[in-house]
């Protein structure tokens, strides 16, 4: 079996920024060509714990009507080395 990678389901279009916990791209979905930020976590620095609640923090607050000062959350990935988040 061939091993995940973030570019077998998206495009990574330009880097948007830098920081402690990661790099956020700009990406593509390659099945509709839909836009998304990707923010890429390395596992390495990003607990099991610290990512699973991110991530839930981010599906409680996309839950509808969400808000407009929000970024809403659309998918989540892992491969060996990064946990992603796709964001508006």
């Amino acid at each position: 079996m061939k091993p995940f990678s973030i570019k077998q389901v998206y495009e990574i279009v330009q880097v948007l920024g830098e920081g402690v916990y990661g790099t956020v791209y700009q990406a593509r979905r390659k099945a509709d060509g839909f836009s998304v930020a990707l923010k890429a976590m390395p596992r390495e620095y990003t607990g099991k714990t610290d990512f699973e609640h991110e991530v839930a923090v981010l599906q409680h607050l996309s839950k509808p009507p969400g808000h407009e000062h929000i970024v809403r959350f659309y998918d989540l990935h892992r491969d060996d080395k990064n946990y992603y988040l796709a964001m508006e």
